[in-house]
């Protein structure tokens, strides 16, 4: 499905970029185009303008001004004195023989109204006449006829010019902004192509995520139910000490399923980026006492040693976030670490400031996690091996944790215990500034 959205959306953006940038190319082409005629039709006048000139202050026609001016700027010169043709057979081959562009220029100007056998109507200045003009392989020329007054009488004139290195050029520059809009077009594909993979990229994540997440979330329902139903269907026929104690199972059962499903609806708003946070200064180490004060007794039955260990060499920042929700992520951390520490084990807690940063941590010497599994244990329904697998933890609190430490701006990790035993949780976040107040003033941030 996402490969095909990719290619649509790709396709769908290289043909609206693809439109813009050849439209804006034809457009240059134009104007390209458009000067290089003005130019060209500016050129010609000159050379028209100095040929009527040179022949109205000449008596005689000199054939190597003929030539010369001939080929330098690729022209046919007609002239015609009083009617009489001038001997001039051309100084270099036209593609279409020059009697024949002759004859057609002359047919031509008589089509547009303009006789080329009659006498200028002043003897001031010269009657002119501009076209562009054909040969027979299909060639362009730039064509001119004028009566020019002289001295001795008047001369008929017929000026062309042998347009082919300028088409030439001109179709050159349209293959080069084609090919540029082609380039173009191939270098917007492979970029849309790119970018729309980099876009749906997370949404496709998303999606899979979502997927393995319902996946998870289902089986780890299922089991709950099953064993309650099972529970259920016992007490039918059980004793009534067989009763209590399936009630009991049924009670704890119950307490799982509950708390799995307000795990799932905290990471779900989490998704929907709907969890809000009540945010004003918090002291870190009352914080971290307080959990303590209430793990204390639930470690004292398993036979873990808790502490808690401050650093009294300096005042420890203040904190700004969610006192509510940063008690969640301690809990969360030491309630993992009291499950997996086997008996006559140690569990520390530890807060310490450093410049704008507050560090919490949690160490225990319990079994720790495999190097190979400490970049997926915040994921969701993650596990790392089956030591770490009781029925009261789902693989979410790591993930919800997570969450909650991202919306303060922080950073949590995981590192091996001293000597390679255990784990040690650390929980960074930014200190407490006056700035933060005033930019919440109602001390709540929707997240």
């Amino acid at each position: 499905m996402f490969k095909r959205l990719r290619l649509r959306l790709t396709l769908i953006c290289t043909l609206i970029t693809g439109i813009i940038l050849s439209g804006m190319a034809a457009g240059a082409l134009l104007v390209a185009k458009s000067q290089q005629a003005k130019s060209s039709a500016a050129a010609f006048g000159n050379d028209y303008n100095a040929i009527i000139y040179h022949l109205q202050n000449q008596t005689v026609v000199d054939r190597s001004w003929l030539s010369q001016t001939e080929s330098g700027n690729r022209l046919v010169i007609h002239i015609e004195d009083n009617g009489t043709p001038l001997l001039f057979s051309g100084s270099w081959e036209t593609a279409t023989s020059r009697p024949d562009l002759v004859a057609a220029a002359k047919n031509l100007a008589q089509q547009l109204g303009f006789d080329t056998g009659a006498p200028p109507q002043t003897r001031i200045s010269a009657d002119g006449l501009f076209f562009t003009l054909y040969g027979r392989l299909g060639e362009r020329y730039q064509g001119a006829c004028a009566a020019v007054p002289t001295p001795l009488g008047w001369i008929s004139l017929i000026l062309l010019k042998d347009m082919r290195a300028e088409d030439a050029q001109s179709a050159l520059q349209s293959w080069l902004f084609l090919g540029l809009v082609a380039l173009g077009t191939v270098l917007l594909f492979v970029f849309s192509w790119w970018f729309t993979g980099r876009s749906l990229r997370t949404v496709e994540e998303n999606q899979r995520r979502q997927a393995e997440f319902v996946a998870a979330a289902s089986h780890e329902l299922r089991t709950p139910l099953a064993v309650m139903e099972a529970s259920v269907s016992a007490i039918e026929k059980a004793t009534p000490e067989e009763t209590e104690r399936f009630t009991g199972i049924l009670h704890k059962e119950c307490q799982r399923m509950s708390r799995l499903v307000s795990d799932m609806l905290s990471l779900a708003r989490a998704d929907a980026k709907t969890w809000s946070l009540s945010m004003k200064a918090a002291d870190a180490d009352t914080l971290l006492l307080t959990q303590y004060e209430l793990f204390e007794k639930l470690a004292a039955e398993k036979r873990i040693a808790l502490s808690a260990n401050l650093d009294d060499s300096a005042p420890l920042p203040r904190i700004y976030g969610d006192e509510q929700r940063l008690s969640q992520v301690l809990a969360i951390l030491i309630d993992n670490a009291v499950s997996y520490t086997p008996p006559g084990g140690e569990i520390r807690l530890g807060a310490a400031g450093s410049g704008n940063l507050v560090r919490l941590s949690v160490a225990d010497n319990g079994p720790g996690i495999p190097e190979e599994a400490k970049p997926h244990i915040f994921e969701r329904f993650y596990r790392a091996d089956p030591s770490r697998s009781g029925k009261n933890h789902h693989g979410l609190g790591l993930s919800i944790a997570q969450e909650i430490i991202s919306l303060h701006h922080g950073k949590i990790y995981v590192q091996d215990g001293p000597g390679g035993r255990g784990s040690v949780f650390t929980v960074e976040l930014p200190a407490y500034r006056p700035e933060n107040a005033r930019n919440d003033k109602k001390g709540r941030v929707a997240k």
